[in-house]
């Protein structure tokens, strides 16, 4: 019996010695570098040192946005309120004990006071040493650090008071009765400490660049403090030469071109709205679609973005991170990210990489990784061309108002007009100008969001969006702008002979006067085939015949069934997006079908509105400007630009002869340039004008009066069936190509007005003094009236 207890019992401790061994085996094999690792790390200090944002900059290298460095000074509130001395004091008298092999806990308390109160005299020394370095007197900065302590403490108690009140109804209506145990555990949970105690507090803003960084340096040092006991002698300990000190970097996003006074000649405008000396214009924002704003706070979706972007970019990968795979450019608590515009797109290359200095504490040991400035972003937008042209959208001068020449029949005279205008550069597809008016309310307090759209303050009118960019994000009709388009597949696809052209008969239909009309006979009773002859293409242009392009419409149908007719507008970018990242861009779409997700079936009838650019059809003023961009390269479709670091894109042949093209520009500039074009001139006042009125230059192009659908608001938020007709009509548009005589590049104009009526007499006018303004930027060569630039930040050019 002994001998198989005492055998039992070896066993037993032979199992326990397995387990430990197996332990041990797993501490020194298996978890040895993870634990070596951890435990080295607790010897070393990170300390990350700031860096600046990357500029963005314009085409001509002028400043959009910058950061301007600034720091603040911030302080542990556990340093702020004292509680840091006594907490500290008793965590290092316990550690001194142990480390002296003392055991005596008698010596707990006299040594956790010993050394309150030599921490309270280096505290004393540090806020001295503080005031010195950021050049303030101590007693201002002492001030300033008890005026946080006040906020939060009332703070504090205003929450406990909820607290504790919301707490005693819970518990009497559970009819649990309150004892004086019940009511001081409540008070004790009540009174918890809340986040504004366990956090740092800016005691001191804007403190300068030297400062900022004698802090940082300070910060990092330690010292020796000493707490002296008469029959023990002397204990020694280690602490932070500025205990509870943190600089943090609130650089802020300065943007020159916020605001601008541009000065309009307005010589040039319609009868009316001339003046006999230019008007100045403050301008404002005209560039927030496209910059965007920034976050003062970081989500999730932030740093995943980021961490895809290290995965799949060796390049920014190697840049970004250290030999040892540190992000340098980690998001950290209270830093900024770019929320919408450039800012967001451009996001990880305007984003700088901090500095990363580490600190063996038992060696002393440094090494230093430098801090990189986010790289500059240059757009292909030219600012001051920007700002004129916002100008001439707004409704101050009298151009996007509704006017009575406009002969608007749905709104009343006066109204404030919202839309976009695009400028590109031919040669290049460069984005020289996108504007979109309304322009966004400024940020809120918050830093996040603008105004809604059917805010109070809304000077145009409910349901009209500022923060929506016009120029890429909404789809419009295209009307009659987009026939130049229809020619072109039709001679393509050789369903129209261009010797015999098309009879206009006034309405489609021979027994239905009433639909498929010819605008000509709607309003006027005529035909464009009154003497007998038929209409050749590019007089069909210069006209804009309805009937000719309803034929062609229903003859590419006839054709090649849906394709026939979609292809004349695929061909030249419609359902595809820019890829700029600034905003929401819509494709473009041509009988979309939201139920199938993708395309439905095309009918003889659409196809014939399809045409005319009606019907199920819908584009954005940059897909406008870039389809006539590539008909003025004869036929080559060039995407548009927006960065200048993007690389050129191969061209592509659209397959249109050059003899097409040669007969659709020459329509389309007697659609502009000669009597009888519906471009070419209008009634202002019993008065006629002609539209373009620059000297020196080479204009063609189309309006477009496009049928749209009405807009709706929703006043009191009750849903989708309980919206309000705010606007309806036609949108206006007008989209031309313009060069300077004496030749040199040639650029892309898109306008579209709102629920404006006519292309010819609302967004004409808009066109033409975009032609100047292009002229007055340089642009045009050899075109008299070219100047200078508008000057930012509000001063005279």
């Amino acid at each position: 019996m002994f001998h198989r207890r005492l055998a039992l019992l070896l066993l037993a401790s032979l199992g326990v010695l397995g387990v430990l061994g197996l332990r041990l085996a797993h501490l020194t094999v298996v978890s040895h570098d993870t634990l070596r690792e951890r435990a080295e790390s607790r010897l070393v200090r990170s300390t990350w040192l700031p860096t600046r944002r990357g500029a963005i900059l314009d085409r001509k290298g002028r400043v959009l946005a910058s950061d301007r460095p600034a720091y603040e000074l911030q302080v542990e509130y556990r340093v702020l309120d004292g509680s840091w001395a006594r907490r500290e004091a008793r965590t290092l008298a316990r550690r001194a004990i142990a480390e002296a092999g003392l055991g005596r806990e008698a010596l707990t308390d006299p040594l956790s006071t010993a050394f309150e109160s030599a921490l309270r005299s280096h505290l004393d020394t540090a806020w001295s040493r503080i005031a010195q370095i950021v050049g303030v007197e101590e007693r201002e900065l002492r001030d300033r650090a008890g005026d946080v302590v006040a906020r939060v403490e009332r703070m504090h108690d205003s929450i406990a008071e909820r607290r504790e009140r919301r707490e005693i109804d819970r518990l009497r209506r559970s009819e649990r009765p309150l004892t004086t145990g019940h009511l001081e555990s409540l008070r004790r949970q009540a009174g918890a400490p809340i986040a504004e105690q366990r956090r740092p507090h800016a005691v001191l803003e804007d403190i300068t660049d030297r400062a900022a960084f004698e802090l940082l340096r300070a910060a990092e040092r330690s010292i020796t403090i000493v707490a002296e006991l008469e029959y023990f002698g002397s204990f020694e300990a280690t602490v932070d030469l500025l205990p509870g000190v943190e600089v943090r970097d609130v650089s802020r996003r300065e943007r020159p071109f916020e605001r601008v006074v541009v000065e309009i000649d307005t010589s040039t405008f319609p009868g009316p709205l001339r003046t006999a000396e230019p008007i100045e214009l403050v301008v404002e924002r005209s560039l927030d679609h496209l910059l965007g704003d920034i976050r003062g706070r970081v989500y999730a979706e932030d740093a995943q973005r980021r961490a895809e972007a290290i995965g799949s970019d060796q390049e920014f990968a190697a840049r970004a991170l250290t030999a040892d795979g540190t992000d340098l450019g980690q998001y950290r608590a209270g830093d900024r990210a770019g929320a919408t515009g450039v800012e967001s797109a451009r996001e990880h290359d305007l984003r700088g990489l901090r500095g990363l200095r580490r600190t063996r504490v038992d060696t002393g040991d440094r090494t230093e990784t430098g801090s990189r400035a986010g790289r500059d972003i240059r757009v292909t937008v030219d600012a001051a061309l920007q700002a004129r042209v916002a100008a001439i959208l707004d409704p101050r001068l009298g151009l996007a108002v509704v006017q009575p020449w406009h002969e608007n029949e749905f709104l009343p005279l006066g109204t404030k007009l919202a839309g976009a205008a695009v400028v590109l550069d031919v040669d290049s597809g460069d984005v020289l100008a996108m504007v979109s008016t309304p322009a966004p309310f400024a940020p809120s307090a918050a830093g996040d969001d603008s105004a809604a759209p059917d805010d109070p303050e809304q000077p145009f009118g409910p349901g009209i969006d500022p923060n929506i960019n016009r120029a890429i994000s909404v789809p419009y009709p295209p009307g009659s702008i987009s026939k130049a388009l229809v020619a072109a597949e039709a001679e393509r696809r050789g369903v129209y002979n261009p010797r015999s052209g098309i009879r206009c008969t006034g309405h489609y239909h021979p027994d239905n006067a009433s639909a498929f009309r010819c605008w000509i006979y709607k309003r006027f009773g005529v035909t464009h085939s009154d003497d007998g002859r038929p209409v050749l293409l590019p007089e069909s242009l210069q006209v804009s015949c309805n009937i000719f392009y309803y034929t062609l419409g229903e003859r590419l149908y006839q054709a090649a069934g849906r394709r026939g007719i979609s292809d004349a507008y695929r061909r030249f970018g419609l359902g595809a997006g820019f890829g700029f990242g600034v905003g929401p861009e819509w494709p473009g779409s041509i009988a979309a079908s939201i139920s199938a997700g993708g395309e439905r079936p095309i009918n003889a009838g659409e196809s014939r509105l399809l045409g005319i650019g009606q019907g199920p059809v819908d584009w954005t003023p940059m897909h406008a400007a870039s389809a006539y961009a590539a008909l003025a390269r004869g036929g080559v479709q060039l995407p548009p630009r927006l960065y200048a670091d993007t690389p050129p894109t191969d061209p592509e042949l659209l397959g249109i002869e050059p003899a097409t093209i040669g007969r659709i520009v020459e329509g389309l500039r007697k659609a502009v340039g000669e009597y009888g074009g519906t471009g070419y001139d209008m009634a202002v006042d019993g008065v006629r004008e002609v539209t373009f009125n620059a000297e020196g230059v080479s204009v063609w192009g189309k309006t477009g009066t496009a049928t749209a659908p009405p807009l709706l608001h929703d006043f009191d938020g009750d849903g989708p069936l309980e919206r309000t007709v705010v606007r309806e009509g036609d949108h206006s548009w007008y989209v031309v190509v313009v060069r300077g005589r004496r030749g040199g590049p040639s650029y892309a104009i898109a306008v579209i007005v709102e629920y404006a009526g006519s292309g010819g007499r609302v967004s004409g006018p808009i066109c033409n003094q975009i032609v100047h303004a292009l002229a007055h930027e340089g642009y045009l060569r050899g075109v008299p009236g070219g100047a200078g630039e508008v000057a930012s930040s509000g001063t005279r050019p």
